[in-house]
């Protein structure tokens, strides 16, 4: 089942009806992409068309971010479960590794995505890992053309593109950041015809490289994980203003007032 958050659909599948609906994409012969919505993808999808009709056209959306789940009960839509773009990461290569396909790495710093791939390969010893190549140029190449100097998307001179296919990965993990790794996906597909599924999966390298550190579980269940990364990064508290408060709000306000 899905339902609509700020008009982005979002499934409503347990942790487990979610792993078997990965399992699923790899067999049906198609190719599928995942996304993992937080309060922050939503906020940005109401004022990025593109990014909004792109999040509801994905195979499967998953609730990341407990401020999803308290807006479904609020809007009387319960989700009972938040399924994070970490744990689902894991999920994939564990199917992934019992189905003997291969993964690629694409985004974050070179040194994150080396060790990422590295703890992967660790937990998971029979998963083929394709290939890595981090997102640092195409980042500088998203910046550049949001200043207009670049034309959208073409980011064939990196060699990125010709790395991917020459690699002919089943699963690609891109971490890119909201909304860049899901344009991204979004253009570029079609040109891996060998991957099955591919995955935005934003800081999700960075906590398996070992970069970033949960909060700890009991903050976790009650809700203040928002105020644990305060704490402990400052710097983002732009992201965690967006998620705690203006999120809520935008949310009783389109429940009251409508679209």
């Amino acid at each position: 089942m899905r339902i609509k958050i700020l008009g982005v659909a979002i499934d409503t599948y347990s942790f487990h009806e979610a792993q078997k609906q990965a399992r699923n994409f790899f067999r049906d012969g198609k190719q599928h992409i995942i996304v993992t919505p937080n309060p922050e993808f939503l906020l940005l999808a109401r004022r990025d068309k593109e990014f909004h009709q792109i999040l509801n056209q994905a195979d499967l959306s998953l609730p990341d971010g407990v401020g999803l789940i308290f807006a479904s009960y609020f809007l009387r839509q319960p989700i009972e479960e938040r399924i994070t773009g970490v744990s689902f990461v894991h999920v994939i290569c564990d199917e992934a590794e019992r189905a003997s396909l291969s993964v690629f790495l694409l985004g974050s710093e070179e040194t994150v995505v080396k060790k990422a791939a590295e703890r992967l390969q660790k937990e998971y010893p029979r998963l083929r890992i394709a290939g890595i190549k981090s997102g640092g140029v195409i980042e500088l190449r998203i910046k550049n053309d949001e200043l207009g100097i670049m034309d959208r998307w073409r980011y064939e001179d990196t060699g990125v593109l010709d790395t991917i296919r020459q690699a002919k990965p089943d699963i690609l993990f891109v971490a890119l950041g909201q909304g860049k790794q899901e344009k991204w996906i979004a253009d570029n597909l079609q040109s891996f015809p060998s991957i099955k599924i591919a995955m935005g999966v934003g800081g999700a390298l960075d906590y398996i490289a070992g970069a970033a550190s949960w909060a700890p579980a009991w903050v976790r269940i009650i809700g203040l994980e928002w105020l644990w990364r305060l704490i402990h990064n400052p710097w983002r508290w732009r992201r965690i203003l967006n998620a705690v408060i203006m999120f809520p709000l935008v949310v009783i306000y389109e429940k009251i007032f409508g679209e």
